[in-house]
């Protein structure tokens, strides 16, 4: 298949961070009297050496067997002060393919957020950027572990200025406008539809907290522009009216009313909503929350299920809503990563921030957990989409065993009016289904050794014009973590991965490999 490239500076990947260092410089400027920061820096460094069968993840055929070496610097930081916060993450992983059966590359990443207050209980800034790698086939092979194979990079900026004020403890007022880059290059197909894409979402909204009777009304505005179109992919103008009632101090149930404007493949339409919503809040440690809504293209919903112990951290959510990016920085619905999990479980035990970021740190380091749990791989469409799934997030932390489980169902269909007698048009071919799970159990065998087991199983389903197409994955990975000394660990192991799929070449792989980890 005929491929095309991105010219691109090495550099220009970091210009999401440089943006994001500029932002946080002026909201140190119009920041006053700044309290001494509490920080955290780290420094890390890794090396692998890993020998495989199948350095291209093809099948039998055409395997070839390579030996690669990767080196991952990383730098951690996290300070919060008195105005500006600022956390995240840079490093890169530079891969070399000792026989050269794959291109040798440089791979960035980076996450970087800070959170900012530039006028005392009324206005604030927040900002993200993140360079990070994503599949540039779908539904080819995801490696597991370091590789240059069927890897883009994409970088994304969001800026989030908003004022936010509490008139009274029960009455508040929000106004926020949210902005989101992304940008992407690398090798990709030539009939590959991504592009890049600005995002913005503009919220007001006045509440009044239920003592018993209360209610907000909310004024939301979505759109979502690519690189080169002139019109709008999706845009949707919502106004919202919700009337709760207090049953208890726990539990809260309201009415939903209001108007819709939307925008999409050419139509525009206004349309009348209504709904009901529920929050729940048993415990400190528990908390339900869920809205159901009658929208234009039928049913939509919005769920989530959070709970915590000193031992255990639960994070499940269900959605069913319009987008126009699978991995939108706005609309999107996140879930629950190992260090986010982790936080929680230690929060009544270790209330300090800063002390906490350290303590998950060290725990992710020493037992070699997964700094991200699986989700959904992006498949990307040039139109807007229904989105709908489920998404679960577990961590158990016990005296020697922990626990990571993460589960993804997401279902991406071109969005189409409910009243709509044609439907979906079944031409379009960025439709799927996605299914996937993934287990990380680590067991303590003695204060510096750990054996770490790792399973994968991942299913990608086309829809509509792709109807039939599937990419089956599975992989398994057993590895032993031996720390020799406070700041140097040794790794060994090994994976097996399995990929089954009649749109690119099914594969077998099977790989050893060796790392240090040094902490600076």
């Amino acid at each position: 298949m005929a491929t095309t490239e991105a010219r691109s500076s090495p550099l220009r990947s970091l210009k999401p961070l440089a943006c994001l260092a500029a932002a946080a410089s002026l909201s140190v400027v119009h920041a006053q009297q700044l309290q001494q920061p509490a920080s955290l820096a780290e420094a890390e460094i890794t090396a692998t050496l890993t020998a495989t069968d199948n350095s291209g993840y093809t099948d039998a055929r055409e395997s070839r067997g390579d030996t690669l070496l990767s080196v991952e610097p990383r730098l951690r930081l996290n300070t919060r002060g008195g105005r500006v916060s600022v956390q995240g993450e840079v490093g890169a992983s530079a891969l070399r393919y000792l026989r050269g059966t794959q291109p040798d590359r440089v791979l960035p990443q980076a996450l970087l957020g800070m959170q900012s207050t530039l006028v005392e209980r009324w206005v604030y800034l927040d900002a993200s950027a993140a360079v990070d790698q994503t599949a540039s086939n779908p539904y080819a092979a995801r490696p597991d572990g370091a590789s240059s194979f069927n890897q883009i990079t994409t970088r994304r900026l969001k800026l989030s200025p908003y004022v936010e004020h509490r008139f009274a403890p029960e009455l508040s007022f929000t106004a926020r406008s949210d902005h989101a880059w992304t940008r992407r290059n690398g090798r990709q197909s030539a009939d590959d539809p991504r592009r890049d894409a600005y995002e913005q979402q503009q919220t007001v909204r006045l509440e009044q907290q239920p003592l018993p009777f209360g209610g907000n009304i909310e004024y939301l505005r979505q759109d979502t522009r690519y690189a080169g179109d002139a019109e709008s992919v999706l845009t949707l103008d919502t106004l919202r009216a919700v009337a709760n009632y207090a049953v208890d101090p726990q539990l809260v149930l309201g009415v939903i009313a209001g108007r819709e404007r939307s925008e999409f493949a050419l139509r525009r339409h206004t349309d009348t909503l209504y709904g009901v919503r529920a929050s729940w809040q048993p415990t400190e440690r528990t908390d339900l929350s869920a809205a159901v809504e009658h929208r234009f293209f039928g049913t939509g919903w919005t769920a989530q299920f959070t709970h915590r112990t000193p031992f255990l951290s639960i994070n499940l959510r269900s959605f069913r809503e319009p987008t126009a990016q699978p991995s939108s920085q706005i609309l999107s619905p996140g879930g629950g990563t190992t260090s986010e999990l982790l936080d929680a479980i230690l929060t009544t035990r270790y209330p300090d921030p800063v002390a906490r970021e350290a303590l998950v740190r060290t725990i992710i380091n020493d037992l070699g957990l997964p700094e991200t749990l699986s989700g959904p791989v992006e498949v990307f469409a040039d139109y807007a989409q229904l989105q709908q799934g489920t998404s679960l997030s577990v961590a158990l932390l016990g005296r020697r065993t922990t626990l990571a489980l993460a589960v993804h169902a997401r279902r991406y269909r071109q969005l189409a009016r409910s009243d709509d007698p044609l439907g979906p048009d079944a031409s379009f071919a960025s439709d799927n289904e996605q299914l996937g799970v993934s287990i990380d159990l680590t067991r303590r065998l003695t204060l510096q050794t750990s054996l770490s087991l790792a399973l994968r199983a991942s299913r990608v389903e086309g829809l509509g014009h792709r109807n039939g197409d599937f990419t089956r994955e599975k992989s398994a990975r057993l590895s032993l973590q031996h720390a020799l000394s406070p700041d140097t660990s040794v790794t060994l192991g090994a994976r097996r991965q399995l990929l089954d799929s009649n749109v690119s070449a099914s594969a077998r792989e099977s790989a050893a490999f060796a790392a240090v980890n040094h902490r600076f």
